[in-house]
């Protein structure tokens, strides 16, 4: 029996994602609305890096990462006053916002002050995620899924549309599936059981922003610090 709605997709395609061995997250909060599957990968030996320098807390929004990445590491011998952050992030993201991001940030470890009173970021793990893959599913609206998932390349590595197996396979060899193609998005067939890619995503048409990615990746740590304790 084909599948009625989009959500009855959800389980196998969950499982595709599982299988190669990522995290998964369902309706993925992202600025252009909410992803059906992001699955996600982390960097086993950077996490461990982490949690020796005892930064078990996750990044708690995006600005967090923005700051983050601003802060010299502590190996350069560089360091930055906050007050030099304060004014150069202040007027996007509000003085108040910035001051107490960075105070958060240095609580949990991910900066610490210096003798001078300025801050070096405690690295050595940067990125976090080995792969990203999102994952938009559709019954038959094509030119919406291909819109959606090409806006996923703005985080993740891989971007692919899934589709019913069956109607999936038809996609390839019609004019959509130039359109994919030059997008960089990949096609995936979801069956009741399995899935199977039908057309791999071009990670080089990918569109990363880092500061995005790495705070996304980052929204899977406490999940990969259950899975490690148990």
């Amino acid at each position: 029996m084909p599948f009625r709605a989009e959500h009855e997709m959800t389980r196998p395609a969950e499982a595709w994602l599982a299988s190669r061995g990522l995290m998964t997250e369902r309706e993925f909060a992202t600025p252009w609305g909410l992803c059906d599957l992001v699955g996600c990968a982390i960097n086993h030996k950077h996490a461990s890096k982490r949690v020796a320098l005892g930064q078990t807390g996750a990044l708690c929004s995006p600005l967090a990462a923005v700051i983050l990445r601003q802060i010299p590491d502590a190996e350069t011998g560089r360091s930055i006053r906050p007050r030099t952050l304060v004014a150069r992030l202040g007027s996007i993201h509000g003085e108040d916002a910035v001051a107490q991001h960075i105070e958060d940030l240095t609580r949990k470890g991910f900066a610490q002050t210096t003798s001078r009173a300025t801050l070096q970021r405690l690295n050595g793990w940067m990125p976090l995620h080995r792969c990203i893959v999102a994952l938009e599913l559709k019954i038959d609206r094509i030119s919406d899924a291909l819109h959606q998932a090409a806006n996923n390349l703005g985080f993740a590595d891989e971007s692919y549309a899934g589709f019913p197996a069956e109607f999936a396979a038809k996609i390839g060899n019609s004019k959509w599936g130039t359109a994919f193609r030059q997008a960089g998005v990949g096609i995936v067939g979801v069956g009741k059981r399995r899935c199977a890619v039908l057309l791999s995503s071009d990670s080089s048409k990918s569109t990363q922003d880092p500061v995005l990615q790495a705070y996304f990746a980052d929204r899977f740590w406490r999940k990969y610090l259950q899975t490690v304790e148990h």
